[in-house]
């Protein structure tokens, strides 16, 4: 068993300055970027006196999203945009960084635009808009994001069980992020190729 000492060792080694600088990045530019939003229910009345309360109707449970109505027994969706706009933009900069682990990013700048990209796209803003569950959602896409990196950085006996598990609960929560999903697993399919030609 390892020591503190050297797991913690080991996460300095592997948290390398490309995966500081897009952690960096998308928290900066995302606070930049959403401030309005996170600034919106302090200094608007009516967010602060509704700030209500607001659960997952049948209508969820139908079109296959069971998560939402799981994970709000625990977590209780608020109209609450100046702590669900950062949590969001903190799960987006650990997505970048897995990412950048992923597919083994060496550039700086690459690794700049990544963390730039999921805080500043245009999806990750309208998501921001629906503040009752865009927390839930932003937390079905870093599980997406973890699924993949579980099944192609792990490597382990249960990493495809526990990537499946992941996944499902992504699913269960917003299926539009089989997408991320997918396409993180395409773009490590051709990484792989491409280097095995050089």
């Amino acid at each position: 068993m390892k020591t503190p000492f050297e797991l913690e060792e080991k996460f300095h080694a592997w948290f390398d300055a490309n995966k500081i600088v897009a952690f960096l990045t998308a928290i900066i530019a995302g606070i930049i970027t959403h401030l309005s939003l996170i600034a919106m229910q302090l200094v608007c009345a009516d967010g602060l006196m509704f700030s209500i309360r607001y659960e997952g109707s049948e209508g969820e449970m139908t079109i296959g999203r069971w998560g939402l109505a799981l994970i709000g027994r625990f977590w209780p969706d608020r109209e609450a945009h100046a702590a669900v706009v950062p949590l969001c933009i903190l799960y987006a900069a650990v997505c970048a960084i897995l990412v950048i682990d992923m597919l083994q990013i060496k550039s700086r700048f690459t690794s700049f635009l990544i963390g730039l990209s999921f805080v500043c796209a245009p999806a990750f803003t309208i998501l921001l808009y629906y503040s009752f569950t865009a927390a839930k959602y932003c937390f079905a896409m870093l599980l997406s994001v973890a699924a993949a990196w579980i099944v192609w950085k792990l490597k382990r006996w249960y990493s495809i069980p526990a990537a499946a598990v992941f996944l499902m609960l992504s699913l269960s929560i917003y299926q539009g992020y089989i997408g991320m999903f997918t396409g993180l697993a395409v773009a490590i399919t051709l990484k792989h190729l491409l280097n095995k030609d050089e």
